[in-house]
């Protein structure tokens, strides 16, 4: 991935390191057009387990950026819950 020096420093992955916010990353597949063609965000997930901070990475391999199918959504959904829930319960 060649990128200039200023689109390097916007990325999350530059200022991730000391990150402590847990995260929920729920990603379609950038082959349907999901958003992540790169595997940024999986390097993201990678880089704050290593420090680590509370993350989950799900991928959803049949679906594009958005979700479209009612039983991913519905999965979606029930994670974010139980992800928040989880936190609030801490």
């Amino acid at each position: 991935m060649g990128s200039s020096p200023k689109l390097s420093k916007n990325s999350a992955l530059f200022h991730c390191l000391g990150a402590t916010t847990p995260t929920l990353f729920l990603m379609g597949n950038p082959e349907l057009e999901g958003v992540d063609r790169y595997n940024t965000v999986h390097m993201l997930y990678n880089a704050l387990k290593g420090q680590g901070v509370e993350t989950e990475y799900v991928k959803y391999s049949d679906e594009g950026h958005n979700f479209e199918k009612t039983k991913n959504q519905r999965d979606a959904l029930e994670r974010s819950i139980k992800w928040i829930d989880g936190l609030f319960k801490k």
